[in-house]
């Protein structure tokens, strides 16, 4: 198996960057970010395609989940558990990821 640089891969990745997106909750006023990548997720299905991990013919089950991730970084926000962090939703088929969004600390799986 032959992979490119480091370089290409970084490369890559900003090209499929996009901008976080603030919604707020007129209820409480709770400000939410969500990173919602379109281009991203196509490539993750249309590279299980290629690998023939998914075919297009075969029905499957789809899993969802909001996870939260502590970290330290500059941008966490505290989330219900009282950790500063994000809480990505991920979508997956046979533990395969097909679809990835981004949300702060304190957007929860019920929120958008």
């Amino acid at each position: 198996m032959q992979v490119c640089s480091a370089d290409t891969i970084l490369r890559g990745i900003k090209e499929l960057g996009t901008e976080t997106v603030f919604m707020e909750n007129p209820y409480s006023w709770v400000r939410h970010g969500f990173n919602l990548n379109a281009r991203l997720n196509e490539s993750l299905v249309k590279g299980l395609k290629h690998t023939g991990q998914l075919k297009s013919n075969r029905m499957y089950d789809l899993d969802y989940d909001n996870q939260v991730q502590p970290t330290e970084k500059y941008d966490a926000e505290k989330t219900y558990k009282n950790a500063y962090g994000y809480q990505p939703g991920i979508a997956s088929i046979d533990n395969l990821p097909v679809y990835i969004e981004g949300r702060n600390g304190n957007s929860q799986a019920k929120y958008l």
